[in-house]
């Protein structure tokens, strides 16, 4: 190779060219790119040009900003126009404006897979200067699935799921700790989403007067604040189930009771040891649908109600 060199010096300056511009490469685009001082990089082509900065390095890429002033944070500014750099073009209602795609590796045959996560924002109407609304969305895959789905988007109407009716919010073993809100929730109630419409059987407002309101502690705050864990007043949901069952009646049947079980779950941690999914135990948990148990002890009292109405009425009349 040294007689290569020596025949043809235009290739050695070439190949020095090359190593020193992907020593750059590698250098601006991953390990220090804020300690650079050229100007910006424009990516122009497509997955050819993008593939140059497939570098794979031990350490994870990063950006370091040095400034005094409270609003210069680091940053990446990710941007969108339809066109080309010549003749750039106004973005469209729909276009995705940028976003930070996530993949894994999972076989040698196909690769990594297609985008399984992502954070990204799309445009909501027809960009011009005086309007250019946008939304932002979490996407995620689903265990066994392959197709990514978007589960949380954030816009001018607030934090909403990706689709209607599809997803909790928080499960049986991962509670949200209070909600704070100005108003009650909203719940459908719509007749055309309903059927069997009918009056609440007897039997159910009979085993709904067996139940008994109770005040009580929770475990984990008495355990926490000792005598200065508060009380509270509400329903036992074993209760509700054994009075239910006294009567041959399944309380499960009705939404008002709750049953969730989960299995055991290992902790999971990343590859620095922070904690990315804590351990749990199998275990179950019953619950109640308060609105629903407000509705049934609201019914339970009008009935006995109009019972006492009735029989006052009847010995007013034998008077």
């Amino acid at each position: 190779m040294k007689y290569m060199f020596l025949a043809n010096p235009a290739k050695v300056i070439d190949w020095a060219r090359t190593l020193v511009d992907s020593l750059n490469r590698r250098e601006s685009a991953f390990g220090s790119m804020a300690d650079q001082s050229a100007g910006a990089v424009d990516i122009t082509g497509g997955n050819a040009v993008f593939n140059n900065f497939g570098i794979v390095i031990a350490n994870d890429p990063y950006v370091a900003r040095y400034s005094n002033a409270a609003s210069s944070g680091a940053g990446v500014l990710l941007r969108r126009a339809r066109g080309s750099v010549a003749a750039p073009a106004a973005v469209l209602n729909g276009d995705i404006l940028g976003g930070i795609y996530m993949a894994g590796f999972n076989s040698a045959s196909s690769g990594f897979g297609v985008n399984t996560a992502a954070f990204y924002a799309y445009a909501m109407e027809d960009y011009t200067a005086a309007g250019h609304g946008s939304e932002a969305a979490v996407g995620t895959t689903s265990i066994g699935g392959s197709g990514r789905i978007t589960r949380v988007r954030i816009g001018q109407d607030g934090l909403y799921p990706g689709g209607n009716n599809l997803y909790p919010l928080g499960n049986a073993s991962a509670r949200w700790t209070q909600l704070y809100a100005v108003s009650g929730t909203i719940n459908t109630s719509d007749a055309r989403s309903k059927q069997d419409i009918e009056p609440i059987p007897d039997a159910w407002l009979d085993a709904w007067g067996d139940v008994d309101w109770r005040r009580y502690r929770f475990i984990d705050a008495v355990q926490a604040k000792g005598e200065d864990a508060r009380w509270h007043i509400g329903l036992i949901a074993q209760a509700v189930r054994d009075a239910f069952a006294v009567r041959g009646l399944d309380g499960q049947a009705i939404g008002l009771l709750c049953y969730d079980e989960w299995d055991a779950q290992a902790e999971k941690l990343d590859t620095d040891g922070s904690v990315l999914r804590e351990a749990r135990d199998a275990g179950d948990r019953w619950g109640l649908r308060y609105d629903e148990c407000q509705a049934m002890e609201a019914a339970w009292q009008r009935r006995e109600l109009a019972r006492l109405s009735d029989r006052l009425q009847a010995l007013e009349a034998g008077l």
